[in-house]
């Protein structure tokens, strides 16, 4: 920010860390003494309101009567979303990890500096707790730690923009880049519902467990679901070189093969 900050950077930084502050802190609490899913639901809407006051939000049709539910949403969903991947050892560092290794990709291909760095800083985070949190764990995150990966990785799914190219070709590249943790977060919603048991209730039904159940050793799991994370990270990069045709129809692609796999 010292070199390559023009003003607005400061306004934008502060509410990052702010919003940041929030949901981590309502994460340690979580942790420590348990927040009813309505208060923490609440709190992550707050969070992401700080965004919006800080003028980081959504800006896919200008408009402020729908680009800013659609930030509400994109943050809590994303915070939820890697939150429920910490279900087993190393799942959702490794996952955070690939998916910021892609927009510090995406971000650097595109001359943004401010983004791809916290992008890289995030990268490296979650590797050096990996170290730790690989099986067999030595630590966890807990929700002070995941709530606070979601968020970043929502802020920068966010800053991510493409101004030399057209946004009907890159409006889908944050969904492809998070699309493993939007797609394990859909299948247990609907799993759970389908039983008849609370969505925020902990089980054992989601895609890593699953492969486990399929014959897959707790490492071979993981690290397959990180091998998906980084795919779907290499399919993203490639849209930026194809006609908005070819890119929504690569999306359309992958929304029906998650259907089939769901």
């Amino acid at each position: 920010l010292y070199f390559f900050a023009e003003g607005v950077e400061y306004r934008e930084l502060g509410a990052i860390v702010i919003g940041g502050t929030v949901v981590s802190l309502v994460g340690l609490v979580d942790d420590r003494v348990g927040l009813r899913p309505r208060v923490k639901l609440i709190w992550q809407i707050v969070a992401a309101l700080i965004l919006v006051a800080g003028d980081v939000r959504v800006r896919f049709l200008n408009s402020p009567w729908i680009d800013i539910p659609l930030t509400i949403f994109w943050v809590v969903g994303i915070c939820n979303a890697i939150n429920f991947q910490d279900n087993m050892d190393g799942v959702a560092a490794g996952i955070a990890a690939s998916a910021a290794l892609s927009f510090l990709v995406l971000a650097a291909l595109n001359g943004q500096v401010l983004v791809s760095s916290l992008a890289a800083a995030l990268f490296g985070a979650c590797l050096g707790f990996l170290i730790y949190n690989f099986q067999p764990a030595l630590t966890f995150m807990g929700d002070a730690g995941s709530l606070l990966l979601g968020y970043t990785l929502a802020v920068l799914g966010i800053k991510l923009n493409f101004p030399h190219i057209s946004q009907l070709t890159t409006w889908m590249i944050p969904i492809v880049v998070l699309g493993l943790p939007i797609f394990d977060t859909v299948l247990v919603t609907f799993s759970r519902l389908r039983r008849r048991i609370s969505i925020a209730q902990g089980g054992a039904d989601h895609t890593s467990h699953r492969l486990t159940r399929l014959g897959l050793s707790h490492r071979r799991a993981v690290i397959s679901l990180y091998l998906v994370c980084l795919s779907l990270g290499a399919v993203a990069v490639s849209m930026l070189y194809t006609t908005p045709e070819v890119a929504n129809t690569v999306f359309i692609g992958l929304c029906v093969m998650s259907l089939f796999v769901l």
